[in-house]
């Protein structure tokens, strides 16, 4: 079924562009019209370049979500055809054509063409071949005994540790009661709830043990502290706690208070690393209980959208290159770095989202160094939105174990700048889009200089991470995997069998 011809009467909406028995395009001009379709579905252009770099740009919104885009070049002044598929098409989306304001001369489109292709053969075979992670989430929910967990956090910080948890435990099956339980204030309590979730203040290493052993868990999980993995092993050792214990394995970074220092594990039944590089020496654990259960990220939050109203409400220059951060603003994020960097670059500008203990002295230092091109908007909720702003996506810490905020960027299509830190050489330097900075800043200005006035829509980025870190796989693997169960199953979200190809 055709779609959409462009030899039959369209309804065209038009800025700056010609329209007769073909379209002649000139620089900053589109058309755009609403479609209706469904399934899989190839568009096809048939131009030339009259003058000029013969650069076009395709686009299909739903709303203000941008489902798919297409940059291609006529590179002759003879006829040519360029044809690509597009995915799982949905009623009264916009589709659009058009021309930026850097490109130049101009482009005649004689026939534009998008024809329905549905393959709902081989999506069901897909379908019927994978369990869903909603699924098993939904086993877990029907389960009708009732599992008590507690999860120590030992810190006031809300860092990468506590996002992690907070994303999983959004998707808490009702089977389960969760008692968080904080030796400090943490602005956890304030970022989930729910009627199974229960915040309680400890306070105090004795009223933790108090609590631990008066409650009687099924399972109690912990991460980072040594000090409390110190506190629950003696519980353990003076038979006190008949509770599974379960530890959360974040980075091999090493502080004072860091369990990480210790490579051997007394009464710990599972480790939950979050990258499968890690804590392979760790002994007194069976190698069949490091369970690698990754960052999870909702990936239907975070996708690329338009974003030019937040754009001018920010008085951003229209005609620089966006780099984005979003951090803590602390010392092991190197942000000053990020600021020397993109400060030689004229073309930049850096957008800061986040607040912490550096907020003051980094934005004394753009000041004292009169650096204009830096911008900080402080914490902010709606963090998805800024993702969308950025045209890139900078990470210049000096350690990490695997970021959310790359894997939140990677969702949004961005391309990546990152130090070598933690895991993310080994997961996704590979990737196309991911440039590895070396932390010499006339090496890393010449990296950035050449790569970032490329086409800053990865699409392979975000397929990667809704296949391995979607947050529904990562839910039902951890709160199966308290229960004991094998969760080595194949599974995946309802997004990941979709068709790979342009789709965003």
């Amino acid at each position: 079924m055709r779609i959409l011809d462009t030899q039959r009467k369209i309804n065209w909406k038009s800025h700056g562009a010609s329209i007769s028995d073909s379209i002649i395009m000139h620089a900053n001009s589109s058309i755009s019209t609403r479609i209706t379709g469904a399934g899989k579905s190839r568009v096809k252009l048939v131009g030339r370049k009259l003058s000029g770099d013969g650069e076009v740009n395709i686009r299909i919104k739903n709303g203000e979500e941008i489902i798919f885009y297409k940059k291609i070049n006529f590179t002759t002044k003879a006829y040519s055809e360029h044809s690509f598929p597009i995915e799982n098409l949905k009623n009264l989306e916009v589709f659009e054509v058009f021309r930026t304001k850097q490109t130049f001369g101009r482009v005649e489109i004689a026939r534009i063409t998008i024809e329905d292709e549905r393959e709902n053969n081989l999506i069901k075979k897909n379908l019927k071949k994978k369990r869903s992670d909603r699924y098993m989430l939904d086993l877990l929910d029907n389960n009708v005994s009732k599992t008590n967990i507690a999860i120590v956090v030992p810190y006031s910080i809300y860092g990468g540790a506590e996002v992690y948890l907070k994303n999983i435990l959004e998707c808490t099956p009702s089977s389960f009661i969760v008692d968080i339980l904080y030796l400090y204030k943490n602005n956890l309590e304030y970022k989930i709830s729910g009627k199974n979730i229960n915040h309680k203040l400890i306070n105090s290493q004795d009223r933790l043990s108090a609590t631990l052993v008066g409650n009687n868990y099924d399972s109690i999980i912990y991460y980072n502290s040594l000090n409390v993995y110190n506190l629950i092993s003696k519980l353990k050792s003076m038979f006190k706690l008949n509770s599974k214990i379960i530890e959360i394995y974040h980075s091999d970074f090493l502080w004072k208070d860091a369990v990480a220092k210790l490579r051997t594990r007394k009464y710990i039944d599972y480790i939950f690393r979050i990258d499968e590089n890690l804590a392979e020496d760790i002994t007194g654990v069976d190698c069949d209980n490091k369970i690698f259960i990754p960052v999870g990220i909702d990936t239907k939050r975070f996708v690329r959208k338009e974003a030019n109203e937040l754009r001018a409400s920010l008085s951003l220059p229209e005609d620089k290159h966006i780099f984005g951060i979003v951090a803590r603003l602390s010392p092991e994020k190197n942000i000053q770095y990020a600021i020397d960097l993109i400060k030689n670059i004229e073309d930049g500008h850096l957008v800061i989202v986040g607040q912490g203990p550096l907020d003051n002295a980094l934005k004394k230092y753009i000041e004292q160094n009169n650096i204009t091109n830096v911008s900080f908007v402080g914490y902010r909720q709606d963090v998805e939105n800024y993702y969308s702003l950025f045209d890139s996506f900078i990470l210049t810490s000096s350690y990490e174990g695997m970021p959310i905020s790359i894997l939140e960027a990677m969702s949004c299509c961005l391309p990546i700048y990152s130090t070598d830190v933690g895991e993310i050489s080994k997961n996704i330097s590979k990737l196309d889009g991911v440039n590895i900075l070396s932390g010499i800043i006339n090496d890393d200005l010449n990296i950035i200089k050449t790569n970032f006035i490329k086409d800053n829509y990865f699409r392979n980025l975000r397929s990667f991470v809704v296949e391995n870190y979607n947050i529904d796989t990562v839910s039902s693997k951890f709160f199966l995997s308290i229960l004991g169960v094998n969760s080595r199953y194949v599974a995946r979200s309802d997004e990941s069998v979709k068709f790979s190809g342009e789709y965003i």
